[in-house]
């Protein structure tokens, strides 16, 4: 193999590791922001609910 080869061959490595990361980080930012936004429907809910009890 050329040197030439072996470097778009490490770049295409690095690329699809850098690819894998960066889905793993943004299937976590979902995740993370689904749980966000889940804790305000629950506490809205609570607190409508409380409003309910107190009328």
């Amino acid at each position: 193999m050329t040197l030439t080869v072996l470097k778009i061959s490490h770049l295409e490595q690095l690329n699809s590791k850098i690819f894998a990361l960066l889905s793993t980080i943004f299937s976590r930012l979902k995740i993370e922001h689904l749980i966000k936004q889940i804790g305000v429907i629950l506490s809205w809910s609570v607190s409508e609910e409380g409003k309910r009890i107190h009328r």
